[in-house]
């Protein structure tokens, strides 16, 4: 485990949730390797409770992993149309990564994509060049 530098751990042992929760997880990891964390304030509503807004699964997410070849069987018809919906909804710079493998394409971004497909009339399943599982770290490209 990996936990990037601005991940939010959790202190909180007693929580209900402490057992499951990626937060709580990433705290063990990084106390004894961090000079600096950034934690959960523990006296915050619903903190260390069943309803807790900030809970995280440990459970990992299936993510692809490099997008060279994702629109080789689409129709020259809907080709950049697809290319611009996607640049545009992941910026130039998030896509090409993505392209490259050098940003994962996190679960909600494989649904996105697939509903631009579907949209633009294309039955086939978007492919990845790889898949990996990976923590849900948030919103970090």
């Amino acid at each position: 485990m990996n936990p990037p530098p601005s991940f939010i751990c959790c202190i909180c042992s007693e929580c209900p949730k402490a057992d499951t929760c990626l937060r709580r997880m990433a705290f063990a990891e990084m106390n004894s390797q961090r000079a600096e964390i950034t934690i959960v304030n523990p006296a915050f509503k619903n903190v260390s409770t069943d309803q807790c807004e900030y809970y995280r699964s440990i459970q990992p997410l299936r993510c692809g992993k490099g997008m060279k070849h994702l629109l080789d069987n689409v129709p020259a018809r809907v080709y950049q149309s697809i290319k611009s919906n996607l640049i545009y909804h992941f910026t130039r710079t998030r896509y090409y990564a993505m392209v490259k493998g050098n940003s994962l394409v996190r679960p909600d971004d494989q649904a996105y994509i697939a509903n631009v497909f579907s949209q633009n009339g294309v039955e086939q399943t978007p492919e990845y060049d790889d898949y990996v599982d990976d923590y849900n770290w948030g919103n970090i490209y």
